[in-house]
């Protein structure tokens, strides 16, 4: 079954979210690993998982993990398309039919910006 959906119907009237909390990172961990694996199919099963059942904010590991998953299998328009999903989501100002060059400045922009952190630093950012 579904373990992050089930604490989380369990927790839904308690402020104890430790369980979710665990869950999540173990669903996170897991992604990770299927992607340092190739797993692709893994990844998205277990991205999903989380993207599907949490808070944006708590998904952007997921999310990241899932667009570098889209992209090395080749399917590079979708993870264009999701990661620009993701930002308008976070509230970024990105035009409806961005040009290549307004993609690629974006891209730059946050590659240079999240050079600046560990993974760890940016997975617990949202959180603090």
């Amino acid at each position: 079954g579904n373990r992050l959906l089930e604490i989380k119907d369990h927790h839904a009237d308690t402020t104890d979210t430790a369980d979710t909390a665990l869950c999540l990172k173990l669903h996170e961990g897991a992604a990770f690993v299927s992607s340092a694996l190739g797993e692709s199919a893994l990844v998205s099963m277990y991205t999903h998982e989380i993207i599907d059942n949490v808070k944006l904010e708590d998904s952007l590991v997921a999310e990241y993990l899932l667009i570098g998953s889209l992209s090395v299998s080749g399917r590079f328009k979708e993870a264009v398309e999701r990661g620009l999903a993701v930002l308008r989501a976070l509230k970024f100002e990105i035009p409806a039919t961005p040009t290549p060059a307004v993609v690629m400045k974006m891209m730059k922009r946050t590659e240079r910006e999240a050079s600046m952190y560990n993974f760890s630093q940016i997975s617990n950012h949202h959180r603090r």
